[in-house]
């Protein structure tokens, strides 16, 4: 089954005749009888009743006639998504750690769906690691993570640089190294977090190794 047969079929249907549909499609009427038959020997049915030199399309011609609008809208649309001009379009999987997307994907998201509103975003939340293998495994298109990717079948590029901030009660008195923070609770995100791991390394630059308490949530 050819889709060209399936347009002549839809033609003739249309405009009510071979010859109306040969002058539509710009070829022969009998190059149009002879695809239409063979159509009808794959499909092992009659999609018209021939009358005389007319045509009345059969029950099986009414039916074939959805799906046939089907297949050309379809492969229309195809044609469309491949054009190198073509606007993007179809599915687009994003992973982000949960910080990337509370604070900084909403409004870019909102943008690039006003921009382009054929994709269909689906955003997905977890650690680095999580997805960084997601992504290796093609369950992802992309991930913005918090870590130093050096992986050879991913590609990277830096979208922005955050500074961490230690918060503390103004009576602890000013905090110049690790060493001042000695015997004071340090609250963090779980293990796992490229956030804590940047405290980690802080603390153990200064030679400092108090226990860091785990937080749930952002």
């Amino acid at each position: 089954m050819e889709l060209a047969q399936i347009r002549m079929f839809k033609t003739v249907v249309d405009t009510g005749s071979i010859a109306r549909a040969a002058e539509v499609l710009h070829c022969v009427p009998s190059n149009i009888t002879a695809r239409i038959k063979a159509l009808e020997a794959e499909l092992g049915t009659d999609l018209f009743y021939r009358q005389g030199r007319g045509l009345r399309i059969s029950p099986a011609g009414e039916i074939f006639l959805t799906y046939a609008g089907k297949m050309l809208s379809l492969a229309d649309e195809a044609k469309r998504a491949v054009h190198p001009d073509a606007a993007p379009s179809g599915p687009l999987r994003i992973g982000a750690i949960e910080s990337s997307a509370t604070a900084r994907l909403p409004r870019l998201l909102a943008r690039f769906h006003a921009r382009y509103p054929q994709v269909s975003l689906e955003l997905t939340t977890g650690t680095g690691t999580q997805l960084l293998d997601a992504t290796l495994n093609q369950k992802l298109d992309g991930a913005i993570v918090a870590i130093d990717v050096k992986r050879p079948r991913l590609k990277r590029t830096s979208m922005y640089r955050e500074d961490l901030v230690l918060i503390a009660a103004e009576s602890l008195g000013p905090i110049r190294s690790a060493s001042d923070l000695q015997g004071k609770s340090i609250f963090m995100w779980p293990e796992g977090c490229p956030y804590r791991a940047a405290l980690e390394r802080w603390l153990q630059h200064d030679g400092q190794t108090q226990p860091i308490v785990s937080i749930a949530n952002y």
